[in-house]
């Protein structure tokens, strides 16, 4: 490697080679806003490698991007556990300046498309060794972000806390047509044909043959639909909330 003032100025032009590759992907045509999305990106995705994973990128890195990826690294805290999108994004986002024009999401996705592009690719597969499944989506695409930023196969799984909302939602409206299923029944099999006039109020109570027959029909339908209510939605509160 050549040595000197002409090596640096090489390493200086290899940097914007990349802040001008994320500048393509975002549509920005900004070099500031490139220079912090690939910060905010490298440092985010250096938190969450193993060491071992971190000084691989490094030494695949040109001189001044390794810099920036090492740039208050504190190896002792061990990799973050960010294990989903969301949170990798959002964390994302907590190292961009407020005033950043896109999201997290869109940070990420745009720097994964360099390093996939740019890093060799024994070591982009080790790197996403190291990752939950969940995150190696982020992983390249071949368009620009800016292009197409709300297609559903980008977007980013929903949290588990997301999905046990949803789950317990769905209990509550099941049990809760359960339960107006049986009501109906009883309207059906009582206060309907009381309503019009083809049973006789005294009838329910006092002839056994069709009043009491009813209600106890009746009420059991309502007993079974409230318990397959309840039960049900016990179970999918329960399985919700392990997951």
């Amino acid at each position: 490697m050549p040595k000197g003032p002409h090596s640096f100025d090489s390493a200086l032009q290899t940097a914007n080679v990349w802040l001008k590759a994320v500048d393509d992907r975002l549509l920005c045509d900004d070099r500031q806003t490139a220079y912090e999305a690939l910060r905010a990106v490298l440092h985010v995705l250096r938190d969450r490698l193993p060491l071992e994973a971190v000084l691989g990128l490094s030494a695949q890195s040109p001189m001044l991007i390794r810099g920036l990826l090492l740039e208050s690294w504190r190896p002792q805290d061990g990799p973050s556990g960010i294990r989903n999108p969301v949170a990798f994004c959002d964390a994302v986002a907590g190292q961009l300046p407020p005033s950043f024009p896109f999201s997290g999401l869109e940070a990420a996705e745009a720097v994964f498309a360099v390093l996939a592009e740019r890093l060799d690719a024994g070591e982009v597969r080790k790197i996403l060794v190291h990752l939950p499944e969940p995150l190696r989506g982020l992983w390249p695409g071949s368009r620009p972000v800016g292009a197409a930023a709300d297609s559903p196969s980008h977007r980013p799984a929903p949290s588990r806390e997301a999905r046990r909302r949803t789950r317990v939602r769905w209990s509550l409206l099941v049990s809760a047509a359960l339960t107006v299923a049986g009501g109906v029944l009883v309207w059906a099999l009582i206060v309907g044909p009381v309503w019009s006039g083809a049973i006789d109020p005294a009838s329910i109570l006092l002839d056994p043959a069709l009043g009491l027959q009813r209600l106890a029909a009746g009420l059991l339908f309502v007993g079974i639909a409230m318990l397959l209510g309840s039960t049900l939605a016990a179970f999918l509160i329960a399985r919700a909330s392990r997951s």
